[in-house]
């Protein structure tokens, strides 16, 4: 929910501390003393602990804190030689994203389609930032289990995308370059997530099997991008405009929150799913003023990609609306909507 709502973990957290003698609100997006610290800890750290050789600091950025204030102390001392890269996750409004949802915790920024308005951090010093590169959630993931395997370092999303970033820009560079990149976050809390392959397979993110799968389906299905509609649509509008397109009576239809997408729809922002004989029936039986979203079934279940086929036929259910229609997953998006007519 947007920041301003007052059920958000912004209003809730100030409504605490309003409630509870003794308690305060850090406010680290836009607390001065947030990039001030990192301008007196770690950028003299750095610039000590690499003899001043350091030319170029990766660091992802989330409150804007530590690269602010970090790469601010670094151009001070360097006399602006040091060059500051933002890693960014790729839907982050930061390096130009379209702000939709993502799978990288702590790092990007996220704008939620209902909010009005969206400011960035206070703590950011955009200023400080040379330039961005943007790192997609499955490059991010993989980066951090390589990370894992290879040097025994258990680091979470957000340091996913600060080292796959540095590794890119060390493409660019010579050995007469000092790279440093700041890993902010411990894999610890992810590992039901993204160390854990049940999960990566349940989120289209891997694909192990060597029977028939969701993917095959897709694939001999030809065009498979999912149908959607604003779930602020009436059931008239959205009829006439379903219509328009020659889409199928029974055809699964995505209710959603409209936005601008650079990226493949991500299955937080679908709240339900209808067809046009269900808008039709609404319509005959109450009009056609009421919105999608009001009447819609409940968003479908999500299964991976590379679910064995044998498997999605057997969690879709015709008869069930819940379950006549399912979300295919791949790399955490929606790549298409399945149904039982789909599963021979």
């Amino acid at each position: 929910m947007p920041k301003s709502h007052p059920d958000s973990m912004r209003a809730v957290a100030e409504r605490f501390v309003d409630a509870t003698p003794g308690a305060w609100l850090a406010g680290q997006y836009d607390n001065p003393a947030n990039p001030e610290a990192h301008w007196l800890t770690t950028g003299p750290e750095l610039w000590d602990e690499t003899e001043g050789r350091i030319t170029h600091l990766v660091a992802t950025v989330g409150t804007g804190g530590t690269i602010s204030g970090t790469g601010g102390h670094l151009k001070k001392v360097s006399g602006g030689r040091v060059q500051v890269v933002g890693a960014d996750p790729i839907t982050s409004t930061y390096s130009g994203g379209d702000g939709s949802a993502k799978y990288i915790e702590g790092a990007g920024h996220f704008v939620h389609p209902d909010a009005d308005v969206d400011p960035w951090p206070e703590s950011l010093d955009t200023s400080v930032i040379d330039r961005y590169l943007a790192v997609d959630d499955r490059t991010a993931i993989e980066t951090i289990r390589e990370l894992a395997r290879t040097e025994g370092i258990l680091a979470g999303g957000s340091s996913g995308v600060a080292l796959a970033a540095a590794f890119r820009l060390a493409e660019e560079l010579t050995a007469d370059d000092t790279v440093v990149v700041i890993l902010p976050d411990s894999g610890r809390a992810y590992l039901s997530t993204y160390f854990d392959d049940g999960w990566l397979r349940e989120t289209g993110f891997s694909d192990d099997s060597d029977v028939r799968t969701v993917r095959d389906v897709v694939t001999s299905e030809g065009d498979f991008d999912p149908i959607t509609i604003d779930r602020t649509s009436t059931v008239h509008d959205a009829r006439n405009e379903l219509r328009s397109k020659e889409v199928e009576p029974d055809s699964p239809v995505l209710v959603v929150y409209e936005r601008s997408r650079a990226q493949p729809l991500h299955p937080g922002e679908v709240s339900g799913w209808t067809t046009v004989r269900r808008l039709a029936e609404v319509e005959a039986a109450e009009g056609g003023d009421s919105s999608v979203g009001r009447i819609a079934w409940p968003a479908p279940p999500r299964i991976p990609i590379g679910l064995p086929a044998s498997e999605a036929i057997a969690r879709l259910d015709a008869e069930d609306p819940r379950w006549a229609a399912a979300l295919v997953l791949e790399d955490g998006r929606v790549g298409g909507v399945l149904s039982p007519r789909d599963t021979p």
